[in-house]
């Protein structure tokens, strides 16, 4: 038996009654149980008697007794001093939680162990979160090293480069110790002379940024990028990851549409004539000669019926229904303008399909009071069915290569001709561009 005085009746014995977040408690130098603090009760469930007399192991899980951890918590404690540990802890109820221990051998003045103080604190939530975010940080490496778009790691103040993933390598030509550590404008990706004016200090104050830039490509041939700067908080400092997508593609097929587009308008333009598209009540389209004959603006025009721009307006309407109808019309009517001038006009229309929608295409051509021959009206049918021919060629497809072929060859036998060409000039000189026979 111990003559020694007993551990809880030492001063700090105070403190440890009065620590509620902490599970405290006293054991003796054979390892059992002698004192507690309502942490104890907090974190282990366990009562007072159902605690204090049992040994010190009774916290410690399964795996860890058989693989002696409790003893060797002693051994350290009596050979240094003190043990440290995180480890998973048992409850009563046998549910597990992550804890950090301390235990301190209490020695007497001559230096005998005479018994342990063992402190623990829960941290459960803290590993967890720390487990959350070295998954978050797995997850985010992962999708940044296999993104199929160019990616880079960024200070946000002086927009340095920390990394770049697999496809900024292939992208650029410039490998990870090309670039680490440079910033965007150093690497070639900023726009000269003031690269991203502005962007540094917007990454600062958590603002989110696209911008279009020129770059690069590995190939050495210049393309064009859309830019995006996701600003991101790392270890407390402000960072941005940026994502760019190449649009070098899509600006080359953009930059062809509207050349299409341009020649497709010059077509319908020079339609000697007005041209028109319709769905069943409004005009959708037409060429410059509309407006100019009506004098109706764009605008006006869009709001317009056919009954609105010509004097016949029931018959126009039954015109309208047969092409839709039938495939095809004609008829003559007189063009109304906001000045007070009607012209006569043969107006023919033709059923088409775009987009799997149905419109009308039609085109008129000026008829003069004093000419009525029917020869004359039959030549003018003629010329409205090739004209309503091209001007379907032409918003049918986008690709006008077609639409050129089939005029040449419209043209060469509306007149009898034995050939026709279509020529266009350019800064080389003059090109052909579709040519009969």
């Amino acid at each position: 038996m111990s003559n020694r005085t007993p551990i809880t009746e030492q001063p700090w014995s105070l403190l440890v009654g009065g620590l509620r977040e902490y599970a405290v408690f006293t054991l003796d130098e054979h390892g059992v149980i002698d004192s507690w603090n309502e942490g104890v009760r907090e974190l282990f469930g366990f009562e007072e008697h159902e605690f204090v007399g049992k040994p010190g192991s009774v916290i410690f899980t399964l795996e860890d007794r058989v693989a002696g951890a409790d003893d060797k918590e002693f051994s350290v404690a009596r050979a240094q001093g003190e043990a440290m540990d995180d480890r998973w802890h048992v409850r009563k109820n046998g549910s597990r939680f992550w804890a950090n221990g301390i235990m301190r051998a209490v020695k007497s003045p001559d230096g005998e162990v005479i018994g342990y103080l063992k402190i623990l604190r829960d941290q459960t939530e803290k590993r967890l979160t720390e487990a959350r975010l070295r998954e978050s940080d797995r997850r985010f490496t992962t999708a940044f090293r296999n993104s199929p778009s160019p990616m880079a790691l960024l200070k946000a103040h002086d927009l340095r480069v920390l990394d770049v993933n697999d496809a900024f390598i292939k992208t650029f030509g410039q490998g990870r110790p090309d670039v680490i550590g440079r910033t965007l404008q150093q690497i070639g990706l900023a726009p000269e002379p003031d690269g991203f004016s502005g962007l540094a200090g917007a990454l600062e104050r958590d603002r989110r940024l696209t911008t279009e830039a020129p770059f690069t490509g590995a190939d050495g041939l210049p393309g064009f990028g859309t830019f995006t700067f996701e600003p991101i908080t790392l270890a407390g400092e402000p960072h941005a990851i940026m994502l760019m997508h190449d649009v070098t593609q899509w600006r080359r097929v953009q930059s062809q549409l509207e050349q299409q587009q341009r020649l497709v308008e010059a077509i319908l333009n020079s339609l000697p004539g007005v041209f028109y598209m319709m769905d069943d009540e409004h005009l959708v389209r037409w060429n410059d000669e509309l407006e100019r004959v009506t004098g109706l603006t764009g605008d006006e025009l869009t709001k317009a019926t056919a009954a609105d721009i010509v004097v016949e307006a029931e018959e126009v309407r039954e015109h309208i229904a047969a092409a839709f109808a039938n495939g095809a019309s004609s008829m003559e009517g007189r063009l109304r303008s906001v000045h007070g001038v009607s012209t006569p006009y043969l107006l023919t229309g033709r059923l088409v399909h775009l987009d799997g929608a149905p419109f009308v295409l039609g085109v008129g051509v000026e008829i003069s009071d004093q000419v009525n021959a029917r020869s004359l009206l039959e030549r003018r049918a003629t010329e409205q069915t090739v004209f309503a021919e091209l001007a379907a060629s032409t918003l049918a497809t986008r690709d006008v290569q077609p639409t050129l072929d089939l005029a040449t060859r419209r043209v060469a036998r509306t007149l009898g001709a034995d050939h026709a060409r279509i020529v266009e000039a350019t800064d080389e000189g003059l090109q052909v561009r579709a040519s009969f026979p």
